[in-house]
């Protein structure tokens, strides 16, 4: 049975509340992991309980070259923190040995205080940033079952890649980190289309790891750098630290996706009507926020609405790949036939529909809209924070997963 619920949903770096009234069938949010007491505590935990690998200080030796790739700022992370403490396991490596490579994708480049880092590091480590279109900063890399793709060659010339990154759900790779971090974080543009083609088998999907051959993809050519190891965190709800691990790139990060997992996965049943919050910085456009439709997608119910909740205080993103690379090849295969997609957000009305969704300018607006669509005692679903959600349908079937 339906009640007035009052919840509030994230939105960007704030929050909205749902009209005060409404009646909400179900809520679906990520459960209550508690942080870690002290998140340099657990990071110091990680770094000397390595998984499957030798504990940092001992893996490099002084006159190593190393690369530290951390992930750009669409990953939620305690980058500083993350940072200090790799540094201080390699300070026995002169700092002009090492160099901070940052991932960035396809995504555009920025200034290291984007990513909450500070300019100090600037000063003592050279700063590399990513551009996945400069052929001439890249170099090739082979995996073993004969796939090759470019990489920026900073990592294939270093003698120890140490990846910083974070583990969450992802809409085609199962799950964000681990070998995301090379692949396609430092490929060339034609690397990463051809790694994001892989989204097309239809075990490349939110929440599944085994026989996923897009990360498997990933996986097989960073596998090809000598020695890559990662330190990879998992946030709760909150985006506070809740888990760390350090070493092998696959061991690791599958040893955090227990906890990711326990977090955000769970059964649910398709509503009419799903209202969906969106935290930053998935929140940062709506080329991220997809993310969370594809999450969301999955409580919708055939010919339902979706309402997505998220600033994107930049913009669109590339109009292209949002319509047609995202929306057209991806989202449409966790979408239910006939469902309609609308977005609250700070763009302009016009702005928004150049792509697949509808503008709602408000969230009443939107309910107003929905409600109208499909009656005012249409079941309403809401998820307060949906990037951290693993949605289980009756038609999954996760022990596969």
């Amino acid at each position: 049975m339906s009640k007035p619920f009052a919840v509030a949903i994230r939105y960007g770096h704030t929050y909205i509340d749902l009209p005060s009234g409404l009646s909400v069938r179900d809520v679906y949010a990520p459960r209550d992991i508690p942080a870690a007491p002290d998140p340099a505590s657990e990071i110091a935990r990680a770094f000397a309980d390595p998984v499957n690998a030798p504990r940092l200080c001992d893996l490099v030796k002084s006159t190593d070259r190393v690369a530290i790739v951390i992930s750009d700022m669409t990953r939620g992370m305690p980058r500083q923190l993350m940072l200090r403490m790799a540094a201080a396991q390699l300070a026995h490596v002169p700092d002009k040995n090492i160099c901070l490579v940052v991932a960035y994708g396809k995504h555009p480049a920025g200034p290291l205080s984007r990513l909450n880092l500070s300019g100090d590091w600037e000063k003592r480590f050279r700063v590399i940033h990513h551009d996945a279109k400069d052929d001439s900063s890249h170099a090739a890399l082979k995996g073993a079952m004969g796939l090759s793709c470019a990489v920026n060659s900073a990592a294939t010339c270093a003698d120890v890649v140490l990846g910083l990154g974070a583990v969450s759900p992802h809409y085609f790779a199962g799950f964000t980190g681990g070998a995301k971090s090379i692949v396609p974080g430092l490929a060339s543009s034609e690397s990463i289309a051809a790694n994001h083609a892989l989204r097309d088998h239809p075990r490349s999907r939110l929440g599944i790891v085994a026989g996923n051959v897009a990360r498997q993809n990933q996986e097989d050519l960073a596998a090809a750098l000598p020695r890559f190891v990662i330190l990879n965190v998992a946030t709760n709800g909150d985006g506070e630290l809740a888990d760390a691990a350090y070493g092998h790139f696959i061991d690791a990060h599958r040893a955090l996706v227990p906890t990711v997992r326990e977090i955000g996965q769970m059964p649910v049943q398709r509503a009419e009507i799903v209202v969906a919050g969106v935290a930053a910085p998935t929140s940062l456009n709506i080329y991220q926020i997809t993310k969370a439709v594809a999450i969301a997608a999955k409580v919708v119910a055939s010919g339902g609405t979706l309402i997505v909740c998220g600033p994107c205080e930049e913009g669109v993103g590339d109009l292209h790949a949002v319509n047609e690379i995202i929306y057209r090849h991806t989202l449409t295969r966790y979408l239910p036939k006939g469902a309609h997609c609308v977005l609250v957000s700070e763009l302009a009305a016009g702005e928004v529909k150049k792509t697949f969704f509808d503008d709602a300018g408000n969230l009443s607006v939107a309910l107003d809209l929905a409600q109208s669509r499909h009656g005012y005692d249409a079941p309403i679903a809401v998820l307060p924070n949906t990037g951290y959600l693993i949605p289980v349908n009756a038609e999954d079937d996760p022990h596969t997963w």
